[in-house]
């Protein structure tokens, strides 16, 4: 493969939002065997034993901690803010990519799942959000035509390039090419901490576009529901099932978004001022950028939220409407039934001397009486399931969509 020569680490990164908390669970897992409550021992220990750790270490840059676990020849790193990097020497792009992924998906991965299964679920629209990590490579004084090449052999493309004296920076599809020239040597930080900022400035760009393109989903579909002409009573249930389960992906989001908005001031604030100019020299200081993106993307989601609140009100509104109609019916039977009583009172009874005359009729009229109640019931019920309710008419529960197209209108660079 053209490049591999000039390749000296590969690395698949993911950032996942976390805390402090979080980096002392994943320390305490990883230097020994906690006893965690809810958590299975026996499972910590297994899971634990699969990836034959060597040691682990704590580390702190500029005020920001992360942990180091050696597991072989493989490196994890771990920041308290969920930055996720494994790395190991390159030998061939593929087999070391193959080996990474296989420790990841059938070692690393799992235990940080099990670790951190208890408390709320991840909703079904986010469970799929970091199934593919991104690739990033660390070059030595690597060219532009050299990437590009490099990327083709991977089955990448080269989409943008920025070059320094001292950093390359060539980003493809799924691969990313930090090349770093002889005077970043003299730059005293470590490439560690380099891509920590760059693989945390390039996921939570992704992460913010992901919930745009999420809130974009997710209001299309509850426009569907808001501006059809009607719905049936029998469909009530699975749709309101699925603005409920809308409704738990927005509230996931909406702390998340808070989350991701502390976690990006915290990082602004004590990135070592060497590695932010560097960054700047490759068009990566984007703390201020990502900011700005981060509370557009909050808006919006706030928006989201009152509109699919405002479309469950709606749902609720009609559903106690329909069930108004009910009672009305049931109260109308009873009254039926109670008439009709009234007037069937000459039938006999089995202690009366006319019952041997009488207990055919009798028997036919109680028959008919129970059966006329049965069978009104059900066709008043079955005319209410298959009623249809005018929705889009519902005008106290209007959001107007011109109000969601000015608010995206002004940005542009996550779309």
């Amino acid at each position: 493969m053209e490049g591999n020569n000039k390749i000296e680490r590969l690395y698949l990164a993911a950032w996942i939002p976390r805390t402090f908390l979080h980096l002392g669970e994943i320390y305490d897992f990883l230097s020994r065997t906690p006893e965690i409550k809810g958590l299975d021992a026996k499972k910590l220990v297994q899971l634990r034993d699969q990836l034959k750790i060597d040691r682990v270490t704590f580390h702190r840059e500029n005020g920001f901690d992360h942990l180091i676990a050696i597991c072989g020849d493989i490196e994890i790193s771990v920041s308290e803010d969920g930055v996720i990097i494994l790395t190991t020497p390159v030998t061939e792009y593929q087999v070391t990519l193959n080996k990474l992924e296989t420790f990841y998906n059938n070692n690393f991965g799992p235990a940080l799942t099990y670790l951190f299964s208890r408390g709320a679920p991840l909703p079904k629209a986010l469970s799929k959000a970091h199934d593919i990590y991104p690739i990033f490579i660390v070059a030595n004084n690597m060219t532009e035509t050299e990437a590009g090449i490099f990327l083709e052999s991977a089955s990448d493309t080269l989409i943008t390039s920025q070059v320094s004296d001292e950093i390359s920076f060539f980003t493809g599809k799924n691969i990313t090419i930090l090349s770093l020239l002889p005077a970043f040597k003299d730059a005293g930080i470590t490439e560690g901490e380099l891509l920590r900022n760059v693989v945390f400035l390039d996921e939570f760009e992704k992460q913010l576009s992901h919930y745009l393109n999420l809130h974009r989903t997710m209001w299309d579909q509850v426009s569907k529901i808001r501006e059809s002409r009607s719905m049936r009573y029998k469909d009530f249930p699975k749709i309101r099932e699925e603005i409920l389960d809308f409704h738990r992906t927005l509230s996931f989001v909406k702390a998340r978004l808070a989350q991701m908005e502390d976690i990006v001031d915290a990082r602004a604030a004590t990135v070592n001022p060497t590695v932010r100019e560097k960054l700047a020299t490759i068009g990566l200081d984007r703390f201020e950028y990502l900011k700005a993106d981060q509370q557009y993307v909050n808006h919006l989601w706030q928006m989201t939220i009152e509109y699919v609140d405002g479309t469950l009100n709606l749902l609720e509104y009609l559903f106690q409407e329909n069930t108004q109609r009910e009672l009305s019916a049931i109260k109308f039977i009873t009254f039926i039934t109670a008439i009709t009583s009234f007037f069937g009172m000459n039938i006999g009874f089995p202690w009366e001397e006319r019952w041997p005359e009488v207990a055919d009729s009798s028997y036919m009229v109680l028959i008919f009486m129970i059966a006329f109640a049965i069978g009104f019931y059900y066709f008043l019920k079955i005319t209410i399931y298959n009623r249809r309710f005018v929705v889009k008419n519902s005008s106290k529960f209007k959001i107007k969509v011109s109000e969601i197209a000015e608010l995206e209108a002004p940005k542009q660079t996550l779309s």
